[in-house]
């Protein structure tokens, strides 16, 4: 995995990786190595990346799958991958895929989920299929994580996948067996460990926020985070909308937990992750890792 921070020495090499951004010249000190724009300008470097796509990204105001936002994401997976990338989607969506397909309403429930799950998982990994072409599915528990061997075989998994196939992997939870992921975890944290588990040099988080809020009311966002404290948490907001369960307190743990560069942006918007590929001030930068 790619080290997050550089010496101060190193920082002209990144910028002559990254021609596509012409706004090196702006610094007037180029020993701010660690600053929010030097750090901007080092996301070009991320070989493996994985993208998070909350139910929200996923699936529209109907309880659709939101082919229009899907397929504009697409183009940038295509031109990423033409620059080299390798991508892993960690998908949330079945859940609320199920609820549509058998016309429930959301539940807490769990037997109510897990047949919702069990429903919406192939109807989700189909309507991929249909976008992406060749789509590579893979369903975990956190037990599957934390077991050796296991763990193992997953990581060896994704790298025959990513080497040898030319499929989009999906992942996403065992949210039919996985009663306490569904009661007490979600997919931010699930794609942490995944992003951990395959060495990934960048976690994107796309959800229905622009980033991480320190003025909700004014929709005003930190561009640049460098240290989750105290401070920070206290200013988590519980964001829970039709669809989803995750919030900006899952978010905050998954970006202590993944140790790499981790991005919370909006999954609607345009183009918004080749830009952060590119090292453009989209969505907040989580610059954490050690």
């Amino acid at each position: 995995m790619i080290q997050p921070r550089l010496k101060h020495g190193e920082v002209l090499v990144v910028f002559r990786l990254c021609q596509n951004n012409s706004d090196f010249a702006s610094f007037e000190n180029i020993n701010k190595a660690n600053s929010a724009l030097c750090a901007r300008k080092r996301l070009c470097l991320a070989k493996r990346i994985v993208i998070k796509l909350g139910t929200s990204s996923v699936i529209d105001s109907q309880g659709k799958f939101d082919f229009k936002a899907i397929s504009r994401l697409k183009e940038s997976i295509d031109y990423l991958k033409s620059m080299g990338k390798e991508i892993i989607f960690v998908s949330s969506g079945a859940i609320g895929m199920g609820n549509n397909a058998l016309g429930w309403q959301r539940s807490s429930a769990i037997e109510k989920k897990q047949a919702a799950a069990a429903v919406g998982q192939p109807i989700l990994i189909t309507q991929y299929k249909k976008v992406f072409g060749h789509v590579a599915q893979i369903l975990l528990t956190y037990s599957d994580v934390e077991h050796k061997l296991r763990k193992m075989n997953f990581k060896n998994t994704i790298n025959e996948i990513l080497h040898n196939t030319g499929a989009l992997i999906v992942i996403n939870e065992n949210d039919s067996v996985s009663v306490e992921e569904i009661r007490f975890g979600d997919n931010d944290i699930l794609a942490a460990h995944v992003a951990r588990l395959v060495n990934a040099d960048m976690l994107i988080i796309l959800s229905d926020v622009d980033g991480f809020y320190y003025d909700y009311n004014k929709k005003k966002i930190y561009s640049y985070v460098s240290k989750i404290d105290d401070r920070l948490i206290r200013q988590v907001k519980y964001l829970v909308n039709g669809f989803g369960s995750g919030g900006m307190h899952s978010k905050l743990k998954a970006a202590q937990l993944a140790d790499c560069w981790v991005v919370l942006a909006n999954g609607k918007t345009k183009d918004n992750v080749r830009k952060i590929v590119e090292g453009k001030a989209i969505g907040t930068l989580f610059d954490i890792a050690k």
